[in-house]
């Protein structure tokens, strides 16, 4: 499911939910704001629970 992630929110989710850089650390790597690496990374968690919730997956549902 991560390879399916556009390559910026791949980056950026890898860098610091998987290796765990923070923030500011991987908008260094990166080279560009703090403000983008959060936002890429809060649309790649909204993309992965969504191919998750395609796929099925149990534990993506909503609560009711």
């Amino acid at each position: 499911m991560l390879d399916r992630l556009d390559p910026e929110r791949r980056e950026a989710f890898v860098l610091t939910q998987l290796i765990g850089l923070p923030y500011a650390e991987a908008a260094e790597v990166v080279g560009c704001p703090i403000g983008t690496i959060r936002s890429r990374v809060a649309r790649a968690r909204a993309d992965l629970v969504e191919a998750l919730r395609a796929a099925g997956h149990p534990r993506s549902r909503r609560p009711s």
